[in-house]
């Protein structure tokens, strides 16, 4: 179903008053909120940024590195009381003020795993690969934190006791390990632990009829994979086709007879993006996973170019250079260059202070789509990168939000979005010189 067909049904049923909209919000300029010393200390965090980002972007990204394998902590593959491997790692997604390792966050490893792959695929320096490989055991050893390597990978572990958040995990964090694992895959070649990972991952979304659990048995945000025809959407037939091209390609023996029979061999039904007016849907994060899922079926041996390119598109007027470089992997005519420039407005190091600029006269702000059918300030244009603070990947947010929350205890971030970019965009200058 087209996303044009989509709407004219919308239209129908809501003159038909058969379904009605949320009320929207339009969020206050972050500007109105607060006195003039905290907008010159934006004022003076955004000149720093700048400065930031004019260090030369190859110093930026060996610096990164190098605060990867200083901030590593190590992790030993423990069931039990027995040590079963060692030589794994994990990396914090930020430092605190005191300069300790943050939460240990399965995302941040998903985020690194896949620029290592890139990177090797870019230069094959041995070191990408060995540095991966100690990754995919970590995330290995992350697993097993709660005493059982069982394909239950928790959000995250607590950087100084390894203890793993309780009981808490949700269907996003496999799709980024997936992404991360068919990268790895495509680069490193074939590989016994994401072999091992991916088996006991699928036997445990079996074993749980697609609606993945927490370990006390409880259910997990948007946790359902099931696929019962006229109920699913988009993003649950993609969630749930990743899982079975992931388990016939990457997985032992067993569990690919075990997904010949389990797969779900139905179209991926319906928009990814949908924009009714000024009202969108998904956020951009959703659309984040989306192109990241896409990508780990093409590469597994699926065909969604068509399908990545489109949803790339959407996001055309944030320059998000992320999204143009796997729209770019698709066949899609990227200026390579450009990406690099966008990638040079990035300021490393930073913190995740936020930066507001809705109180600027340069700056030309709207109000933008109304997503969760809430509206923040936008600017007209893409902000230059380090004109942007984010609390979390910079690729999953708005590149034209123009006021970021302001935070008591700002942690120094370390860079792994840019990295993520950086070696998927060498990856794709490597094939251009080809």
């Amino acid at each position: 179903m087209n996303a044009r067909l989509t709407t004219v049904i919308a239209l129908v049923l809501m003159a038909a008053g058969l379904i009605t909209l949320p009320a929207c919000t339009t969020v206050q300029p972050l500007a109105a909120k607060v006195d003039s010393a905290a907008l010159e200390a934006s004022d003076e965090r955004r000149a720093a940024r700048q400065q930031r980002a004019a260090v030369p972007l190859e110093e930026r990204i060996a610096m990164i590195e190098a605060d990867l394998e200083r901030t590593m902590v190590p992790i030993r593959f423990v069931i039990g009381d027995e040590t079963v491997e060692e030589g794994g790692v994990l990396v914090p997604r930020f430092l605190n003020e005191d300069g300790r390792p943050g939460p240990l966050l399965i995302e941040s490893n998903t985020a690194v795993l896949s620029a290592l792959a890139a990177r090797y695929a870019a230069t094959g320096d041995p070191w990408a690969k060995e540095m991966g490989e100690r990754l995919i055991r970590g995330i290995l050893a992350m697993d097993a934190r709660s005493g059982e390597l069982d394909g239950f990978v928790p959000f995250y572990l607590h950087p100084r006791t390894l203890a793993p958040s309780e009981h808490h995990t949700h269907a996003n964090v496999y799709t980024q390990l997936l992404f991360a694992y068919a990268l790895a895959h495509e680069a490193f070649g074939p590989n016994e632990d994401i072999e091992r990972h991916v088996s006991l991952i699928y036997q445990r979304y079996v074993e749980d009829n697609f609606q993945l659990r927490q370990r006390d048995g409880s259910r997990t945000p948007r946790n359902n994979l099931r696929v019962i025809l006229f109920t699913v959407n988009a993003r649950q037939a993609l969630g749930r086709r990743l899982l079975d091209r992931a388990a016939l390609t990457l997985g032992d023996e067993q569990t690919q007879e075990l997904a010949e029979r389990e797969q779900w061999g139905g179209p991926l039904l319906g928009p990814l993006h949908f924009r009714f007016f000024n009202i969108e849907l998904p956020t951009t994060s959703s659309s984040w996973l989306s192109l990241q899922g896409m990508t780990a079926l093409t590469l597994l041996g699926d065909s969604y170019e068509s399908r990545i390119k489109s949803l790339a598109r959407k996001y055309e007027r944030d320059d998000n250079p992320f999204f143009r470089a796997i729209a770019a992997m698709h066949g899609a005519d990227e200026d390579l260059a450009a990406i690099r420039r966008r990638l040079e407005e990035f300021p490393y190091p930073a913190t995740n202070q936020g930066v507001i600029n809705t109180h600027r006269t340069d700056v030309e702000i709207t109000t933008g789509d109304f997503v969760k059918f809430n509206a923040s300030p936008e600017s007209r244009e893409p902000l230059p990168l380090y004109e942007i603070a984010s609390d979390t990947y910079l690729w999953k947010g708005r590149l034209r939000k123009v006021d970021a929350r302001l935070r008591d205890r700002p942690q120094t971030v370390l860079g792994h979005d840019l990295l993520q970019a950086y070696w998927l965009l060498r990856w794709l200058e490597s094939r251009e010189d080809r």
